[in-house]
Formats: C-alpha cells, structure tokens, sequence
C-alpha cells in the first residue's frame, strides 16, 4: 500500500490516514457481546499498534512524518507523511 501511495504521488505529495487505537479492539469485543454491532470488518485491524508500527513501515518507503496526532479521547490517530 505504501509503494502504491507513492507511486501515484508527486514529489513532496502527502499521505493523510486515521489509524484506530489498539485500545479499540476491546472496545469493539465488548459492543460485539452486547449485540451492539455486528460486522466481521471490526477485526481488520485487531493488533495493529498505530502508534508504533505506522511510522517506521511509511518510513521505509520513502515518506518522513509531517504531522502525528490522536482524537476521540485517544481512540484514533492522525498521521501526515510526504514523500520525500
């Protein structure tokens, strides 16, 4: 995904994504018990740590951060990396 990102990138072009939090996971086991959502997408990203694995694949692929944030009380985060 990362490749195809640049690819269709001009030099200096972004990559804007909103990652969720590990924390969201148990979040989600927890609305799926109760009934409250049922959808087999809500484990895609079960163990994925955004906070740490992100960086270091969009890094190895030529892109630098410009911009790392989280929102919704933590639950989410935002990343900006350009191409270099």
């Amino acid at each position: 995904m990362v490749q195809k990102c640049k690819d269709l990138l001009n030099p200096g072009g972004f990559v804007i994504l909103t990652i969720p939090s590990k924390a969201v996971d148990s979040i989600l086991d927890v609305l799926e018990k109760v009934k409250l959502v049922v959808d087999d997408s809500i484990h895609q990203h079960f163990g994925f740590d955004a906070k740490s694995d992100t960086k270091p694949v969009f890094h190895a692929g030529g892109f630098v951060t410009e911009h790392e944030s989280s929102f919704q009380f933590g639950l989410n985060n935002l990343f900006a990396f350009r191409v270099a």
